[in-house]
């Protein structure tokens, strides 16, 4: 969600493939504050496969995975670098491998300096620099995890499904629901790594997905 002095812009990622998709890219919905009635407003059609958002929390960039296999000509997903422009419309400003496939998460540390990345079917974490213009460098450190839990059919290996920053900004909590487990990792700001601190297992068969 976008705020501003008037009402706010809630925008809808939604999933363009496969082809017979009836998903078009970002809906762009205006929230009634006093009411909560939304209001198509628009859409933008430039990304792909878009499962999840996350807005800077200096600049207000907005970036957005392309949970997808193939990204750019390139194996592995994708992130869009979004900005709004003074006329209300949206344009991707720049795009960035997530080091691995099918990215479904992404989240930016406090300091703005870092977005960290769930590659869900890679089975991967991944912590990416952001520059001073926004823009996304190749990521500084790709963790690979394992385990594999009780369901054949989506437990087969790990599949992370979030990583966000705790409220110190000294770890990252990833929720992997292939491996029924949270693993936790000491954010290393200054070298743009992810540093092992401890893994909780949950219960077999919970899935974890966010947090």
């Amino acid at each position: 969600m976008l705020s501003n002095s008037s009402d706010p812009l809630l925008l809808i990622g939604t999933y363009t493939e496969p082809e017979d998709s009836k998903s078009e890219g970002i809906y762009v919905y205006r929230m009634d504050p006093s009411s909560g009635k939304l209001s198509y407003e628009s859409l933008f059609k430039d990304v792909r496969n878009v499962s999840y958002m996350a807005v800077h929390p200096e600049s207000g960039w907005i970036y957005a995975v392309n949970e997808t296999e193939q990204f750019e000509g390139k194996p592995g997903g994708g992130i869009s670098m979004i900005s709004r422009d003074s006329s209300g419309n949206f344009r991707v400003l720049h795009k960035q491998t997530s080091g691995g496939a099918n990215p479904a998460y992404i989240s930016i540390e406090r300091t703005g300096r870092f977005a960290l990345v769930a590659n869900y079917a890679a089975g991967s974490v991944a912590m990416l620099p952001i520059g001073v213009d926004g823009q996304l460098n190749s990521p500084s450190h790709v963790v690979q995890h394992i385990g594999s839990s009780a369901d054949p059919e989506r437990q087969d290996g790990p599949h992370p499904h979030c990583i966000l920053p705790d409220p110190s900004n000294r770890f990252a909590l990833a929720a992997d629901l292939g491996a029924d487990k949270l693993f936790i990792y000491h954010m290393d700001l200054d070298e743009g790594k992810l540093h092992n601190h401890t893994e909780v297992e949950v219960e077999a068969r919970t899935g974890p997905r966010h947090i």
